[in-house]
């Protein structure tokens, strides 16, 4: 027993010892670079996610204002001299709804009317310091700006404004329009990092103040009134990333920053490092222990298995070596469980009895090889011929027994015709002669209950009669016959 188990017993011996080492090489290599993996790879990828999801946002945002400023009812209505005003402040709405943000605007350089979903909210003005972002979008260089201001229709409210200036058709600045983002949004995003990540996550300006964060954040508003990091916050304003180490007396933290553009702020995550080296080593104990379970599952589920079908799939040989196609003992298997599912499914079941002609003469004639190919030709033919889930078997000599599921017996006659001329139509090449082949068949449905042995003596008797009536030809138990 163990001589014909000795490679699943080594494999298994080899694949302990490899999970084991493995886990234990990683347990070691992991305790050692835990902080400088968390440095330099999961805080960074961390705000190249957040980065991401809110780029997200920003991109549906831009898109849709992007369509206002190239809106030909836009370009139009300012054109012809903005009549009607309720007409903007309705596809205004419609935008607002439709793409579901928190507003979207219109302001006209012509009359510097401050258009709104609620109407005309006041015109602006370069004296006026909330208006202060419309003069300097009309001016930039690049089509739109993202910036963090407060709402114009909700002094109260900070939101996230893409500005996007619009072209009339001889490419004159008419306005700039945009949409709105509410800023909780991105304050969600936080909250989802931070608890995630169990970090806190937030963004501060070029002076240091925190200028965006969860709600819950209870860290100094200032990175300069941090202790013991003066240093440290001046390396974070001045480069566009960095990571590192802060340590202070109670507590340790892995920082790190990044720089984004589109809000002109700094992206921070902090780290708290206290227990996570036990909770590492717990975590990869508890998974050495759970592998090991699952590894020693497995192999004895899989020698279980082994042992218990070995014997059955030795007998199954199931494939004839020379044609191909199956032979006895399988054959007898799949019908057994065909008959299982016939007595389920009361689908129909038909058999054919397919025999060569005259191939006792090409044998003794031409030799066994040639005999041989013959057998294999015939049996590619009919593979070729029949559907997948048909089964083709080599009963004996030069006899095939074809099972046909899902088949009624007149559909079972039309693929027995189709195999009869198939094999006349492809003659067999030996040397420089050329044979044709044809053969007789028998064509029979199957009975529920009836043993294989009966099926086959009715298909065999018809097959029979088809010898008798000159060969080349099919014989149903219909009494049909075609040749």
């Amino acid at each position: 027993m163990l001589k014909k188990y000795w490679i699943i017993i080594l494999v298994s011996i080899l694949l302990l010892a490899g999970f084991a080492l493995t886990l234990l090489t990683s347990y070691f290599v992991a305790y050692k670079s835990l902080g400088e993996e968390i440095r330099q790879n999961s805080l960074p990828l961390t705000s190249d996610n957040i980065y991401a999801e809110m780029q997200k946002d920003l991109v549906l945002s831009i898109h849709i204002s992007s369509l206002m400023a190239h809106d030909t009812f836009v370009r139009d209505w300012v054109i012809d001299g903005e009549h009607d005003p309720e007409r903007m402040s309705r596809y205004l709405q419609e935008i607002q709804e439709k793409y579901e943000t928190i507003t979207a605007f219109f302001v006209s350089e012509e009359s510097k009317k401050y258009y709104h979903p609620e109407g005309v909210l006041k015109k602006v003005s370069e004296d006026d310091p909330h208006d202060e972002w419309y003069f300097r979008a009309r001016r930039m260089n690049s089509s739109y700006e993202i910036n963090i201001d407060t709402d114009t229709a909700d002094q109260s409210r900070m939101t996230i404004f893409i500005n996007y200036q619009v072209y009339g058709y001889n490419n004159d600045l008419i306005g700039v329009t945009g949409v709105g983002l509410e800023l909780k949004q991105v304050q969600d995003i936080l909250k989802t990092y931070q608890d995630k990540y169990n970090s806190s996550v937030f963004f501060v300006n070029d002076s240091g103040k925190v200028t965006l964060s969860a709600d819950d954040f209870q860290i100094p508003e200032n990175i300069h009134n941090w202790e013991n990091f003066s240093t440290k916050a001046l390396s974070i304003l001045t480069s566009p990333g960095t990571s590192f180490e802060y340590k202070t007396d109670d507590h340790r933290f892995y920082v790190s920053s990044r720089f984004i553009p589109e809000f002109d702020l700094i992206l921070l995550i902090l780290k708290n490092s206290e227990n996570l080296h036990e909770r590492l080593i717990a975590r990869l104990k508890f998974n050495f222990a759970v592998g090991l379970l699952i590894t020693l599952t497995v192999v004895g589920l899989v020698a279980f298995i082994m042992r218990n079908n070995n014997q059955r799939l030795e007998r199954l040989a199931n494939i004839d070596t020379l044609t191909g196609a199956k032979n006895r003992e399988v054959f007898s298997v799949i019908f057994s469980q065909m008959a299982k599912e016939n007595k389920r499914k009361k689908s129909p079941v038909s058999l054919i009895l397919l025999d060569i002609d005259h191939f006792k003469s090409l044998n003794d004639r031409m030799g066994h090889h040639s005999g041989d190919t013959a057998l294999k030709k015939f049996s590619r033919i009919v593979s070729e011929t029949i559907r997948e889930s048909d089964v083709l078997c080599r009963w004996g000599g030069e006899e095939f027994v074809v099972l046909l599921r899902e088949c009624p017996l007149e559909e079972a006659e039309k693929v027995t015709e189709k195999i009869r001329k198939a094999v006349a139509g492809n003659p067999i090449h030996l040397g420089t002669e050329s044979i044709n082949m044809t053969v007789s068949a028998g064509v029979t449905q199957y009975r529920p209950g009836e043993p294989l042995s009966r099926l086959i003596e009715r298909a065999d008797s018809l097959m029979y009669q088809a010898k008798k009536e000159g060969r080349d030809c099919v014989v149903s138990e219909n009494h049909v016959r075609f040749s």
